[in-house]
């Protein structure tokens, strides 16, 4: 698979390097296809997440990245870090009330916000105090042309502007002697068009479930192992460090339970590439917290428990929507239903649980354990050793050689 991106250059008064714009992709055509705005977006957050890293990318500068009205107000930016990264609001979203309060959430989050091919209106003007740039396009609001308000409001506020479409030495002069802060155009370089090659590990990890639905894990589990020895190493030199000898008997005796999370985590550990920590830690400890409480509740809903924890990150990983994973798996109408929409007969409890115990929520867990004639304690004890098991399956899947072959190889697949 190749995942096609783009950047241009932006530079400071002293044509110094200073930041990178990213700029959707789809082929080997270095220009903006035919696509949804909102679309483009979501696919370069996901690639920034998953496939070339947005710091990498960039080689560590800041990164402006396009957002439209809608992927504001779905509070998409959430899902980069906010370290380097500029929101770049374009020119066509309305400054409207919904709009404005998604600014302020943003701004008070951390993230930094640019204005792109701005146009003076007052109604923009509400909206300054948490603007960190402003771009003007040159081609649409000549230097010259740029009202004096704006220039009196971005001092007032402290906002940098940016002109954007410099395509030559002369309108760089004329930018630099009226005041521009920074610059962006063909003169200082076109944009950069990247490939990445992304190995096609999807047949193999649909495969992986396909077993681990069917239950022919077990024979391929030991020759896994056995043919990835560093892999078995990480798994007991982290996974059983973090497990008390209590919990060591429960495993030992549900040999089934602990059979299923070891392949749900060899299966995680083919995702091209992992997802970030946070969301592989929050993904693995769903998976044995649905695993113990299938137990208690219905045993023969374990694998379909766990796979309802899996198959989002799964999904995600692979750049595929939930739907059509789930079309090429055995699985049942109620997990389906859980996975698409949160609705079914059983398995979408588990995720309402899931999110209570992660919200903290004693109240909301206490109601929640009513569908499965559980105590809140046996679920906390159940949460907690999830927790602190995935913290074990979590050190085992970074010392996995397979991430460590992502790392060295990236820029070998580039293209």
């Amino acid at each position: 698979m190749k995942i096609f991106s783009a950047r241009q250059p932006v530079v400071n008064r002293q044509q110094q390097l200073v930041a990178y714009e990213l700029l959707f992709r789809n082929s080997n055509d270095n220009c903006f296809p035919d696509v949804d705005p909102k679309l483009a977006t979501l696919e370069i957050i996901h690639h920034a997440k998953y496939h070339f890293g947005l710091q990498r990318f960039t080689n560590g500068l800041p990164a402006l990245v396009n957002f439209c009205e809608e992927n504001l107000l779905n509070d998409d930016a959430f899902s980069l870090p906010k370290d380097n990264l500029f929101i770049e609001i374009i020119e066509s979203t309305k400054p409207t009330e919904e709009v404005y309060q998604a600014c302020k959430k943003l701004f008070h989050s951390g993230y930094k916000l640019v204005l792109d091919d701005f146009v003076y209106e007052p109604d923009w003007c509400r909206f300054l105090p948490y603007i960190k740039v402003i771009k003007i396009d040159i081609s649409l609001t000549p230097i010259e042309e740029v009202p004096s308000e704006l220039w009196v409001l971005c001092r007032k506020y402290n906002i940098k502007l940016l002109a954007e479409r410099i395509e030559t030495q002369a309108q760089f002069e004329l930018a630099l002697n009226t005041g521009f802060n920074y610059f962006q155009g063909f003169w200082f370089g076109m944009p950069e068009l990247t490939c990445y090659r992304v190995p096609a590990a999807k047949e193999k990890v649909i495969k992986f479930i396909r077993d681990l639905i069917l239950g022919n894990h077990n024979q391929e589990l030991s020759e896994l192992f056995k043919a990835n020895p560093k892999l078995t190493e990480a798994i007991n030199q982290h996974y059983y460090a973090q497990i008390n000898t209590q919990f060591h008997q429960y495993l030992e005796q549900h040999k089934y339970l602990r059979g299923q999370c070891l392949y749900g985590l060899y299966t995680l550990s083919f995702l091209p590439p992992f997802p970030a920590e946070k969301q592989l830690h929050k993904t693995l400890t769903r998976m044995v917290f649905h695993a113990q409480i299938s137990l208690l509740y219905k045993p023969t809903l374990i694998t379909e428990a766990m796979l309802l924890a899996i198959l989002p990150t799964v999904a995600s990983a692979l750049a595929i929507e939930i739907t059509e994973l789930t079309e090429q798996l055995p699985i049942s109408d109620d997990l389906k239903q859980a996975l698409i929409d949160g609705t079914g007969i059983s398995l979408y409890k588990f995720s309402q649980l899931s999110r209570c115990f992660e919200n903290g929520s004693c109240i909301q867990c206490t109601k929640e354990l009513q569908l499965f004639d559980i105590s809140y304690q046996q679920a906390h004890h159940c949460f907690s050793l999830a927790r602190k098991l995935a913290d074990g399956y979590l050190q085992a899947c970074l010392a996995h050689p397979h991430q460590i072959i992502y790392d060295q190889s990236f820029e070998a697949i580039k293209n």
